[in-house]
């Protein structure tokens, strides 16, 4: 497989719209490990940034915030995770903030796609390796990047970096080609749950984070008719866009649940501005028919926006261009005039869930949501209730969808892994059911 080492600035450019696939808040969870004698392996998949606790001491020796394992071990030491939902893998952060000097000096990374009952084991012969060995260094955090198919390999690291890492009285290859040409078909673009973070030859890491895109869940309701949340993370909806997320980010917004504390919403930096606001741009998990607005600021208690507004846009783009005009026309709603307003500028209460109805949403349909709070503060949660556009007239009139690609319903098409319903469907009218 082949990588790409991202400078830590270039961290939003890298992982702009991805989800932290093993997140705990999404279900990420540590299933099996070789050994955590020094400190636990589920710390790796916490949500906060790792604390320091120097000076701090258990019956084992000093606490660390991460997973630390013994000395001296011969091979490589492995933790395995279930990711908190199935998704195509784009990279990895692997943060050693405050190991110096007892720091894994190598990692690499394998995933597997299975669905037994149990765990997989961690001599599964169907484990991938997605990141080779890559040499990391004390208290930092390192970016990596897994190339798509066909992307070649940026230049080699020299074994002699390697060498000055690591005591080469560990047996390995030394000769190995660390970022091999990119095969057929890459690991990253396919489904995977699990991971297996394997260090050597042994060592402690703070965090673990893996990101991906979300491959969407089957949460259709029964009823084909019934709305439901079409910017969750398991619908496959993602924030694509912020303005600023400098206490808490933009992503935590379509995740499951309410969450545990202020810690796990979106919060901007305090506004000195006049007229400020701030935003946020959320790609639904398919194009939809939307009908209703939940906005929840539990816990947000003395810094909630005053007030918020919403929009909504067709667009065929991943990220659609934030310097698009809103529609100067509410009624003529289609891409080439802009965004168009679905809730007017609508005042906010702290430690509230509220719904709202939307307007100008009557057979049309949209792929994108901008919320924009006033002036600044924070959201826990944006639901963003409706119906997708194959469970809404193809479905109801009860007519296969030839669009699909393959010949199949408008309901097959919503049930399958790739749900990719803006590509499936060929619409004159984008804006219109």
């Amino acid at each position: 497989m082949s990588y790409e080492r991202i400078p830590l600035d270039d961290f939003s450019k890298a992982f702009s719209g991805m989800t932290e696939l093993s997140s705990i808040a999404l279900g990420g969870k540590v299933v099996s490990v070789s050994d955590e004698f020094f400190a636990e392996a589920h710390n790796l998949i916490l949500l906060e940034a790792p604390p320091n606790l120097q000076g701090t001491y258990g019956s084992n020796g000093e606490l660390y915030s991460g997973w630390e394992t013994r000395r001296h071990n011969p091979s490589y030491d492995w933790c395995i995770i279930k990711l908190g939902t199935t998704g195509k893998i784009a990279g990895f952060d692997v943060d050693t903030t405050h190991f110096d000097g007892n720091e894994a000096p190598i990692v690499s990374v394998d995933a597997i796609s299975f669905t037994g009952s149990e765990a997989p084991s961690p001599d599964d012969a169907d484990w991938k390796e997605i990141l080779p060995k890559v040499p990391i260094g004390p208290s930092s955090r390192h970016l990596f990047k897994i190339l798509a198919p066909g992307t070649s390999a940026p230049t080699l690291i020299s074994t002699s970096v390697l060498t000055s890492a690591w005591n080469t009285s560990w047996t390995w290859n030394w000769n190995r080609t660390l970022k091999s040409n990119p095969s057929p078909t890459s690991h990253s673009m396919l489904d995977v749950n699990y991971v297996k973070l394997k260090i050597y030859p042994d060592g402690g890491i703070a965090r673990f984070r893996v990101y991906g895109q979300v491959v969407p869940r089957a949460v259709f309701p029964a009823d084909p008719l019934e709305p439901f949340d079409v910017a969750h993370v398991f619908a496959g909806g993602r924030v694509v866009a912020v303005s600023n997320e400098k206490f808490g980010p933009a992503s935590n917004v379509v995740l499951p649940g309410r969450g545990k504390n202020m810690g796990d919403g979106w919060e901007t930096t305090r506004s000195r501005e006049v007229a400020h606001k701030d935003w946020l741009i959320i790609k639904l998990g398919t194009q939809s028919k939307l009908l209703t607005a939940e906005i929840d600021t539990i816990d947000f208690k003395g810094n909630f926006p005053k007030s918020f507004e919403l929009h909504a846009l067709y667009s065929t783009e991943d990220v659609p261009d934030t310097n698009v005009k809103n529609s100067p026309e509410p009624n003529y709603l289609s891409t080439r005039c802009g965004w168009a307003r679905i809730l007017p500028r609508t005042k906010l209460d702290p430690d509230r869930l509220v719904s709202f109805l939307l307007e100008n949403t009557e057979e049309r349909l949209y792929t994108h949501v901008r919320v924009t709070i006033y002036p600044d503060g924070g959201l826990k949660r944006v639901r963003i209730l409706g119906i997708p556009s194959c469970r809404g007239s193809e479905v109801k009139a009860g007519d296969d969808d030839d669009d699909a690609g393959d010949g199949s319903s408008g309901q097959e098409a919503c049930d399958s892994a790739d749900w990719d319903i803006v590509e499936m469907h060929e619409v004159n009218e984008p804006c219109r059911m």
